[in-house]
């Protein structure tokens, strides 16, 4: 499946009106930047200042993985937005990280195992 920027959009806009996303008051996606690499180092990335959330294209992607991916990216940007994205792999990964993603796995019946951290 070939990534869009449409479709990261959608995709985020969709996830943002569920629990537990549509509970912590994330932007709208016409505030998000959303960016698309052909670098294989990610999945995906979140920077926070300005909240971007890039995508690797140059990865096989299927529509549920999009959509775990994306969700994965919304608790860091959550994190941003509380000040909480550090600049590492281990501090994106804390334990504020680990307690939204239990409640996004939960909710939204991804697999923890699958949604990385």
């Amino acid at each position: 499946m070939k990534l869009t920027l449409p479709l990261l959009r959608v995709t985020y806009d969709r996830l943002r009106h569920i629990a537990p996303f549509n509970r912590w008051q994330l932007p709208p996606s016409q505030a998000v930047k959303f960016l698309l690499s052909d670098e294989v180092d990610h999945w995906a990335a979140t920077c926070d200042d300005p909240v971007s959330i890039k995508f690797c294209s140059g990865r096989a992607w299927t529509l549920s993985m999009v959509d775990m991916c994306m969700a994965h990216e919304m608790i860091h940007v959550r994190q941003a937005i509380k000040g909480k994205l550090g600049d590492t792999d281990k501090e994106h990964h804390d334990k504020f990280f680990h307690q939204m993603a239990s409640a996004v796995c939960k909710e939204c019946g991804f697999d923890p195992e699958d949604f990385g951290g």
